[in-house]
């Protein structure tokens, strides 16, 4: 009979130490890219690491869906995370309040997280600032054209979806059945890309 306890979690990070990629695997599921379109492993095996062991596969979904729900996904502009899911496909995920995911999350990576407690200096934050910006050429629905570095204060600002803003400038934003050129009038145009973040 197989261990039923077999099941982990796992995390990819970056350089700097912020994870990219939660997933749930067992045997070295965590070091292979399983299919087409799948998040890559990075290629410093250091920067892939356990976040918990010995789990039933049930237990692995509930916290790789906890961790995901923690750290948020870049796709949905509320965290860091390139999954395109919420995870624990078949299990049904917990709500967790603001206070929980702030306690589990100091709790559950602080000891996986070689950067955990660790900050960086004035000079580097400046530095990552200008390496991750983007700068932007908007036109409003009146014309007006406006360049912007922050797009995501700025549709906060303005009462834009920043998803929807994302997408237009990627030139996948859908509206109906087709890709369109505009978003609630807006026409964004990306005019210089920095960034080299997985």
């Amino acid at each position: 009979m197989k261990n039923q306890r077999r099941f982990y979690t796992y995390a990819y990070l970056r350089e700097n130490g912020t994870p990219y990629y939660i997933g749930k695997g067992q045997t070295n599921r965590m070091f292979y890219k399983t299919k087409p379109g799948a998040i890559m492993p990075p290629k410093d095996k250091t920067k892939i690491i356990y976040l918990k062991k010995d789990l039933t596969e049930e237990e692995a979904f509930r916290h790789e869906t906890y961790i995901i729900s923690v750290l948020g996904r870049k796709d949905l502009g509320n965290g860091i995370l390139r999954n395109r899911t919420n995870g624990g496909e078949g299990v049904s995920g917990k709500t967790w309040s603001n206070a929980e995911r702030k306690q589990k999350s100091l709790s559950q990576l602080s000891t996986n997280n070689s950067f955990f407690g660790k900050t960086h200096t004035q000079e580097v934050r400046n530095r990552l600032s200008e390496t991750h910006s983007k700068c932007y050429n908007l036109i409003s629905p009146n014309g007006e054209k406006i360049q912007v570095k922050n797009l995501k204060q700025f549709c906060s600002l303005h009462n834009l979806d920043y998803w929807s803003m994302n997408k237009l400038v990627n030139g996948k934003y859908i509206s109906g059945k087709h890709i369109s050129s505009t978003y609630k009038g807006w026409k964004v145009q990306k005019t210089e890309t920095q960034t080299t973040e997985n």
